[in-house]
């Protein structure tokens, strides 16, 4: 019995670990955009004086 969970918790740790390396190319790409965005608020707040409900109310170019 004590074997059985140890193979369990073996095939469920290595299907994360192929599942995260397979989606890494990805999610970078997301942290990427992510932080593109973040740094295209900080300019257009500080430097282009963009009111902050514009640069927080990105999300309605969705709705259109």
């Amino acid at each position: 019995m004590n074997t059985e969970n140890k193979m369990k918790k073996i095939v469920i740790i290595a299907g994360v670990v192929i599942i995260f390396l397979l989606a890494a190319p990805y999610l970078y790409k997301v942290l990427l955009y992510g932080v593109g965005w973040v740094i295209w608020g900080f300019m257009a707040y500080f430097i282009g004086g963009v009111p902050l409900s514009d640069i927080l109310s990105w999300w309605h170019i969705f709705l259109e």
